[in-house]
Order: C-alpha cells, then sequence, then structure tokens
C-alpha cells in the first residue's frame, strides 16, 4: 500500500471523465490536461495464484408448472320477464 499511497491524488476523479477525448488524444491529451497524473505501466502479483471457487451442484430438474389465470367471475344474465 506504501506505494498506492505516493501515487499523486489531488486530481480526484477528473482525471478520467473525459472519455472522448482522452480516446481521441491519446497520452498526448492526457499528460496536456494532467501533467502530474502517475501511470502504471507494469504490475506483477506477488503471491499463490487465486483458485477458481468450484462450481455449484447443479439444481435438480422440476417440472414446470403452466401458468394458471384467475378465475373468471361468473356473470349473470338478467332473467326475461
Amino acid at each position: 500500500m506504501k506505494v498506492v499511497e505516493m501515487l499523486y491524488d489531488q486530481y480526484g476523479e477528473t482525471a478520467g471523465m473525459d472519455q472522448e477525448n482522452i480516446t481521441k488524444g491519446g497520452e498526448k491529451y492526457i499528460a496536456t490536461k494532467w501533467p502530474r497524473l502517475d501511470t502504471i505501466k507494469s504490475a506483477t502479483l506477488v503471491g499463490a495464484a487465486a483458485t477458481a471457487p468450484a462450481k455449484p451442484a447443479p439444481k435438480p430438474a422440476t417440472a414446470a408448472k403452466p401458468a394458471t389465470k384467475p378465475a373468471a367471475k361468473p356473470t349473470t344474465t338478467p332473467k326475461p320477464q
């Protein structure tokens, strides 16, 4: 963490909000707009490699239940007089 704490932090979140111009202008644009911005040129992982989590057991297949429609309200027809 010592190295991370040494990075220049005064730009805050602004050094990345201008994605369109960063894409168009590349490193030259970044160097002009944020001259003190630190960059990471390479990184090395130290320590044991992480192991992939075991896959969970598959759930047993269940028969799909058909969707049920709500019961229709009975309609009353007037009695002829």
